[in-house]
């Protein structure tokens, strides 16, 4: 078995791969094990750092469907995460409204640690074989006629990748580093995160609730 330091360096010098994947979140890391999978040579370029503190969030009933047709239910059953019966969400009126998901032919929904879940499928990437950069950032790219030319930098200097295909699985914070228009915003919602302790650890509701506030 090689090194991850040995293939970060068999990998970037010359630096070439057949994909290069721009973020490392759940839709990078997912296209990165397919890839890898089928043979692919990727790169993941990450500009955090794997184990950095996530919200937490909640997956659809649907999630675990996929997961299983990814190979990584029973990885990610493993972790803990808790059940999750529905989703109440106060949105467009005071009157809550009621999702639960005890109609669904998947069964139950997610409450995950976002923080164990990401490290999952950066896991599963690399077992793949995609290499991993993290606290890695994009400086330009330039697409030529055969290929891409990403330009990175990292506290070990800079390093030039070149690809066949390049995708940008940077998801909201996209900025056009590729040469596609970044997004372009039309509001100004925030979200204000916090933990909360219910009744001996435990809260009063499994059920997630949304509830939109001026």
């Amino acid at each position: 078995p090689i090194s991850q330091l040995g293939a970060f360096q068999m990998a970037i010098h010359p630096g070439r791969f057949e994909v290069v994947v721009i973020g490392g979140g759940p839709a990078g890391c997912v296209v990165a094990m397919q890839l890898a999978r089928l043979g692919c040579s990727v790169a993941v370029v990450d500009k955090t750092r794997t184990g950095n503190i996530c919200i937490g969030e909640t997956l659809p009933p649907q999630a675990s469907r996929t997961m299983a047709k990814l190979g990584l239910l029973e990885a990610f059953q493993q972790q803990g995460h808790r059940p999750c019966p529905g989703i109440v969400s106060a949105w467009a009126s005071a009157e809550p409204y009621v999702n639960d998901f005890l109609f669904s032919p998947h069964g139950y929904g997610w409450h995950i640690d976002r923080r164990k879940f990401n490290a999952m499928l950066v896991q599963a990437a690399k077992h793949a074989g995609a290499v991993f950069l993290e606290e890695t950032r994009i400086e330009a790219c330039a697409e030529n006629p055969r290929n891409w030319s990403i330009r990175t930098s990292r506290q070990d200097g800079s390093h030039v990748l070149r690809c066949r295909f390049a995708v940008d699985a940077t998801g909201r914070s996209s900025t056009g580093s590729l040469g596609f228009p970044p997004r372009i915003v039309f509001d100004r919602l925030i979200a204000v995160a916090g933990v909360a302790a219910g009744r001996a650890g435990r809260s009063l509701s499994d059920y997630t609730l949304l509830e939109a506030v001026d």
